[in-house]
Parts: structure tokens; C-alpha cells; sequence
């Protein structure tokens, strides 16, 4: 938290943490450390929007970077979504990330759990117009070909003539 909001050399920058709250002692324990540290200007914390939340849209609408600085999550939809907001990513090497965004490419990607190279990259991020232009395009181009109606619907077709080949249970 320190890192993103004060570590990325600009003093307007703002770090904007959207997401359920599934463990109440560590949304505790983040509002503490806003507080200790006179971050309350700097970090706002939004839990648990619904993904229709005009809140939400908003969120995405506003950021000019969108991080993703997490250790564990499955698919990571999030992805999929800041790349339809057409936000430029950055993202930790997370097992879901790591199966469908490419460094340099589409998103920004850093080692789990290493803060520094999380600033380092926000920092590169906010300074670096063309970077950000790249990876929202290379966003853009890998959700559209690796997620798009075509794709979806190319594979529920494979699955149901698979299906209807090895037929009922």
C-alpha cells in the first residue's frame, strides 16, 4: 500500500483498492494502516461491488492504471475486465494470470508478494504514455481473440459435439 500510493513519484497520485471484503480482520487491519500512516487522502478503500455497480464502471473508467497485485486467484476476471475498460494492467504472476496475459504484450507483469517491482512498475506505468497505449491495445487484441463471442462459441461447439459423441453417463 505504501509503495503504490506515495512510491510511485507523483504527489497526486491516488490508490484506489475496489473488491469484496472476505476477510474482515484484514480490512481492519488495511484501515489502521491508512490511518497510522495519513494515507487517508491518498488510498480509498471500496469493498464489494456488484459487477452492474455504476460505482464500479466508474472505478475502472477513472484509473489510469489498473493493478492486480494478487497472490492466489483461480482465473482472475478481473483481467478480462480491465481489459475491456481498456485500462492498462499490471499484474502480479498469480497461477491465473500467468495462463492468459503475456508480459509486455498485454499487461505488466511482476513477481508475486515483491512490492518494490510492483512500484517500479507503477511507476513506469504513470510515466510512460506509449507503454500504456501498447498494452491496453495488446489487451484489447488478447481478450477479443482469446475470449470474444467467436472463441466462446468455437468452444461450446467442440464441447457439445464431444458431448453428443461419448453420449449420456
Amino acid at each position: 500500500l505504501h509503495g503504490g500510493a506515495r512510491g510511485v513519484g507523483r504527489p497526486d497520485a491516488q490508490l484506489v483498492l475496489v473488491g469484496p471484503v472476505t476477510v474482515e480482520t484484514y480490512h481492519r487491519k488495511l484501515q489502521q494502516y491508512i490511518e497510522r500512516t495519513g494515507l487517508q487522502g491518498r488510498i480509498t478503500l471500496i469493498p464489494g461491488l456488484a459487477a452492474d455497480d455504476p460505482l464500479l464502471r466508474g472505478a475502472y473508467h477513472a484509473a489510469d492504471v489498473f493493478c492486480l497485485p494478487s497472490l492466489h486467484e483461480p482465473f482472475g476476471i478481473v483481467v478480462l475486465e480491465a481489459w475491456a475498460y481498456q485500462r492498462p494492467l499490471i499484474t502480479t504472476l498469480f497461477r491465473g494470470a500467468r495462463e492468459i496475459t503475456t508480459h509486455g504484450e498485454d499487461a505488466y507483469c511482476v513477481p508475486c508478494d515483491d512490492a518494490a517491482a510492483l512500484a517500479d512498475a507503477l511507476r513506469l506505468l504513470i510515466a510512460d504514455t506509449g507503454l500504456r497505449r501498447q498494452l491496453v491495445e495488446g489487451g484489447r487484441a488478447t481478450l477479443q481473440r482469446n475470449f470474444g463471442e467467436p472463441m466462446v462459441m468455437s468452444q461450446y461447439e467442440q464441447l457439445y459435439r464431444h458431448l453428443t459423441v461419448i453420449g449420456p453417463a
